[in-house]
């Protein structure tokens, strides 16, 4: 499970550089918008580049809360 969504959060990190918003992301990597949406903020917190690993240990840490 960790490496398919390491996967799936660099995608989402790829379409956020591209500038597009969120609704569009979910539907392109069909998960729903407010995965996409917590993933998005901790991901803000590692512009410009992206920490993959760390954005997704932040979001596992978050939904075992």
């Amino acid at each position: 499970m960790t490496n398919i969504m390491l996967n799936l959060i660099t995608l989402i990190c790829k379409k956020l550089n591209k500038g597009k918003s969120i609704k569009a992301i979910a539907n392109e990597v069909e998960k729903n918008v407010e995965m996409v949406k917590e993933i998005a903020i901790i991901a803000e917190r590692y512009l410009p580049d992206y920490d993959e690993e760390k954005i997704y240990k932040e979001w596992k840490e978050k939904i075992t809360v």
